[in-house]
Parts: structure tokens; C-alpha cells; sequence
């Protein structure tokens, strides 16, 4: 009788085991792939500034962008319902042209926002603040926050706002491009 109960505890533990080895060999065989993402040179325009402000919404522009296949080229296994993580890394807005006495020195702080095509809460992703009086031609922007952008991604367009404070009024629009990087994660 106690052998009868000793194998079966056994049997139990072994079958156990198993299952708890079959667990985990699930998660060795996951895919996971971090990758950079760019929107680079998006051109937009900001118009005009007639009176400085506290804070504006400048202008906004959309990136349009088939984020199902361009997840495929990273690998064809992977779709939108992949996306695991989606992560602000940098930006970079840069005059397209540098001879207008118009530029970044216009402005004391400048943001950019975003939206997608599924979510319509604006988060505020950059921000660069006292910006130089003296003439500049590219501006950095820092991140402001480490959102979780992953659901904005999962759209197949990104639209973009920017924000500013201004410190001098404007004699001509200012044409710009803005190189904007992500760090994506994709998981199965």
C-alpha cells in the first residue's frame, strides 16, 4: 500500500515537472526583437507669427505610414498586435533652409504632441525649453515623459502637433523637417 502511494506521488511529480518544463520552454521559444524606428525628414510648415504667446499650437502634420507591412519587413511573422512596446527616443527639427532671419530663435520653448489614427489623447513626447536668442537652424528636442506609445502605433497614421512659446514675432513661415526616432519592440 505505502508503494502504491510512493509511486503515484511520483507519477504525480514526474507528470508535474514535465508540464512545468513544457511552460517554460514556451517562453525560450518566443521571438522578441527591439528595433529603431524613424520618421524622418516629415516636412511641415510653421506659419507666420504675427504676436508672441504664452503657449500656442503652432501647426500639426500628419505621417502616414502602412504600420502592418512595415512591421512584416522587420520580420514577416510579426504584425501590429505584435507590438509590445513602443518608447520615445529623440528628435530633431531642422530648418529647410537657413537664410531667412526667421528661425528656433523666435521661440522661448517649443513641444511636440501626438495623436494616431486609434487614439486621440495628445501626449506630449519632446519638449525643448529656453531655447537660445542667438540663430538656430536645428533644434534637439529632448523627451519630456517616457510614455508607453505602443496603441499609437498600432494605427497606420501619426499626427503631430507643435506647440510654442514665442519670443519674436516672424517675417516669413519657416519650412522644416523633423527626424523622429522610437524604440519598438515586438514580441510573439
Amino acid at each position: 500500500m505505502k508503494k502504491n502511494k510512493i509511486s503515484i506521488f511520483i507519477a504525480i511529480a514526474a507528470i508535474g515537472f514535465a508540464l512545468m518544463i513544457q511552460a517554460c520552454n514556451k517562453n525560450v521559444n518566443a521571438t522578441e526583437k527591439t528595433v529603431a524606428f524613424t520618421n524622418s525628414n516629415v516636412s511641415f510648415q510653421v506659419p507666420i507669427i504675427l504676436r508672441t504667446s504664452e503657449y500656442d499650437s503652432l501647426t500639426s502634420f500628419n505621417f502616414l505610414i502602412n504600420m502592418d507591412s512595415f512591421v512584416k519587413t522587420i520580420d514577416s511573422k510579426f504584425d501590429t498586435s505584435n507590438i509590445q512596446s513602443v518608447k520615445f527616443s529623440s528628435c530633431v527639427l531642422t530648418l529647410d533652409k537657413n537664410t531667412t532671419p526667421d528661425n528656433f530663435a523666435n521661440f522661448h520653448t517649443c513641444s511636440i504632441g501626438l495623436t494616431s489614427g486609434k487614439v486621440f489623447n495628445l501626449v506630449k513626447i519632446a519638449t525643448a525649453t529656453d531655447i537660445s536668442d542667438t540663430s538656430a537652424y536645428f533644434l534637439n528636442m529632448p523627451k519630456s515623459y517616457d510614455w508607453e506609445l505602443k496603441n499609437y502605433f498600432r494605427s497606420d497614421s501619426l499626427h503631430y502637433t507643435i506647440f510654442g512659446n514665442t519670443s519674436k514675432l516672424s517675417t516669413d513661415s519657416l519650412a522644416c523637417k523633423a527626424t523622429i526616432i522610437y524604440s519598438m519592440t515586438l514580441s510573439r
